[in-house]
């Protein structure tokens, strides 16, 4: 329990910065439900990775996470689910006999649960004539269990019976593996058991007490030695460990975060907001976009200069961080634009967020010159199925919508 809450967290964390490191973490902890026999939450987790193991895996790679998905559903009686992502993979290209197995074991399995017996065997034929070519142990067992239940499905006892033979062969040699482990432990212990019955023998003898004192003593000189120059190590490999951390965490903020407002920059609120909008699309949630922009910022800059143009960037950013929650995200995409992304909102509550935002920075002075400002703003929320650059192009159109409306303006 305590690994998979450490998991959890390391998942949440990922979210926002690396969407690989993301699914593949992802993916070890629907392993460990699925292990578990929860099911439900493997196939959710398996479900909301899906998009990224597409986006970046090869066909094979896709359509594994597929057929696993498929087989879940098969076993939770979704047959209507797996077979619409066993579809999904049909137009894959798959070149190795291992996911070729995969896709062939799954698909059979569905059609003995739909009852169509015919063609479950068709391709239990199949599968004895490549009974010749090296089976994992896995594929070994989950064929046999197929061969079981289709045989118990046609009434053939015969077949029944000799698939069960076989995984009784497989159970007995896990087994036997077992036992010889355990043998061998025992065989440990009882030569432990005579090496401390000959010590003791030969302790009798003062000359051998002597010489094992020596011995002793021999030891744990070179045991002290052993031990001081491994924490020595350990000390160091740990200084360096805790230096490599502090230098890669200030290298990762370094590249997610803006130099002069310390918000997220362009390349981390891109991907805040891809990971927002498929989130909100995967639970069905709404998710809104705000577009932010310095009115005459130019103007400040030819005026006062460039030194007071950073200031004034630096007081619109207090005020957009001051109107919005914890739970979303403002970044600085140009020299004087923003955008704020906002999970589960909805368009009319985005709209008071940007009103807020604009009177605000409208109703005081900015900068150690006391200068006023305003901006313009476009709000807008994402449709169903709409890709986030398509979403990030109307909210720019709501932003020049404000402008050519005179500036100082809200547009949805």
């Amino acid at each position: 329990m305590l690994a998979e809450e450490q998991l959890q967290r390391a998942i949440n964390e990922l979210t926002n910065y690396n969407e690989q490191e993301w699914y593949i973490a992802t993916d070890i902890l629907a392993q460990a439900y699925e292990a578990q026999g929860n099911y439900q939450k493997a196939i959710m987790l398996y479900n909301s990775i899906l998009p990224a193991v597409i986006k970046y895996e090869d066909d094979e790679g896709s359509a594994y996470l597929l057929f696993k998905i498929a087989q879940i559903n098969i076993q939770l009686n979704e047959l209507q689910e797996a077979k619409q992502y066993l579809n999904q993979a049909r137009d894959l290209t798959l070149n190795s006999e291992w996911i070729k197995f995969i896709q062939s074991i799954t698909t059979a399995e569905w059609l003995i649960k739909k009852g169509r017996l015919d063609e479950a065997e068709l391709l239990y034929l199949d599968f004895e004539q490549n009974s010749s070519q090296v089976w994992s142990v896995d594929s070994l067992t989950r064929f046999l269990e197929f061969k079981r239940e289709l045989a118990v499905q046609k009434s053939n006892y015969q077949q029944e019976a000799l698939a069960q033979r076989e995984l009784l062969k497989i159970a007995d040699k896990k087994v036997q593996e077992i036992a010889d482990n355990t043998l061998l432990s025992q065989r440990l212990a009882f030569d432990w058991e005579q090496q401390k019955r000959e010590i003791t023998r030969l302790k009798e003898s003062s000359e051998v007490k002597e010489q094992l004192l020596n011995l002793a003593n021999e030891k744990a000189f070179w045991q002290i030695a052993s031990l001081l120059f491994s924490i020595g190590l350990i000390l160091i490999l740990a200084y360096i460990t805790y230096k490599q951390t502090q230098h890669k965490q200030r290298f990762k903020t370094l590249a997610l975060k803006d130099e002069l407002t310390d918000i997220a920059n362009r390349r981390a609120i891109f991907a805040f907001k891809y990971n927002a909008i498929k989130k909100s699309e995967f639970l069905g949630s709404a998710c809104s976009l705000i577009v932010i922009d310095i009115d005459h910022f130019k103007q400040v800059n030819d005026t006062y200069g460039h030194d007071i143009g950073d200031e004034v960037i630096i007081s619109t950013v207090k005020f957009i961080e001051k109107n919005i929650r914890q739970t979303d995200c403002a970044g600085r995409v140009g020299g004087e634009e923003f955008l704020v992304v906002l999970p589960n909102t909805a368009l009319s509550f985005a709209h008071e967020v940007a009103q807020r935002i604009r009177e605000n920075i409208e109703n005081v002075t900015h900068t150690s010159l006391h200068i006023k400002s305003t901006v313009s703003i476009g709000v807008v929320e994402v449709k169903a199925g709409e890709a986030p650059k398509d979403a990030s192009r109307r909210a720019d159109e709501k932003l020049y919508a404000a402008k050519n409306a005179g500036r100082n303006k809200v547009m949805v």
